[in-house]
């Protein structure tokens, strides 16, 4: 990703599938974070919980 970005920083135009590839991105990115959440130890749970920017729950 660092070489597309700088590439966009230098007024290169951005690639026609550029909302195709945000998604994907943003699709790995939430799966990386459920893997890390899900392999915390005890206390790293307890750690989390207690953060002032922990994960808080999707109210609908």
């Amino acid at each position: 990703m660092p070489r597309k970005n700088r590439g966009i920083k230098e007024g290169c135009p951005a690639p026609s599938n550029l909302a195709e590839e945000i998604a994907l991105l943003e699709e790995k990115a939430g799966q990386e974070t459920q893997r890390i959440y899900q392999n915390l130890s005890p206390w790293q749970k307890v750690l989390v919980a207690r953060h002032p920017n922990r994960p808080q729950r999707k109210i609908i």
